[in-house]
């Protein structure tokens, strides 16, 4: 599937992505089913198809709720995707909420880089948003996090995001030194 839809063939992608998931529903593999819902939807993102992409992440976040706690990490991963989806399609209140819960789950389960990747994804959206206060704070503390747990390509995004913002308050000074820090680390 992943490689199929590098070559940019997504509707063999899709069949073959569709033949998966039927087989996983089959086996009783719920989490397997998931996964390639995940996959799916990440891939519909990608394309900018978000309606699509929403449907897929419902399913993958049904399917991980189903099997309860065992999957945590997982369910965060769908409900995080689903809000990226609502956020490309405006619904923030929505996206909002989503990433609010998420973010809870991931501090209660002590996922720690999941938590970060929310608070920036989070901040992505307060920044699109226009409000650059929170999107500074969530992004900080996201980029900060990434930093902590050893993760340079994860703490480059996030100094980008944040050298974004500090360019929007016309603050190029303080993006430009952000700017810097992440071009080695990409």
């Amino acid at each position: 599937i992943a490689a199929l839809a590098m070559l940019g063939r997504y509707d063999e992608a899709e069949m073959c992505a569709n033949a998966a998931h039927d087989a996983f529903e089959r086996w009783g593999d719920g989490v397997a089913a998931g996964k390639i819902a995940l996959n799916v939807g990440h891939m519909q993102l990608r394309r900018d198809h978000y309606a699509d992409a929403e449907r897929h992440f419902r399913q993958a976040q049904a399917r991980f709720e189903s099997v309860g706690g065992q999957v945590s990490g997982l369910y965060v991963a769908a409900q995080l995707a689903l809000a990226d989806a609502l956020m490309w399609q405006r619904r923030f209140h929505d996206a909002e909420m989503l990433y609010a819960q998420a973010a809870h789950i991931a501090e209660t389960q002590g996922l720690k880089a999941q938590l970060a990747q929310v608070r920036l994804n989070h901040g992505i959206m307060e920044h699109a948003r226009g409000n650059f206060d929170h999107a500074l704070r969530l992004l900080e503390s996201a980029r900060s996090a990434q930093e902590a747990l050893g993760l340079p390509y994860e703490t480059a995004t996030a100094g980008q995001y944040l050298a974004d913002t500090y360019l929007a308050l016309n603050m190029a000074e303080e993006a430009l030194a952000l700017y810097d820090s992440a071009i080695p680390l990409f």
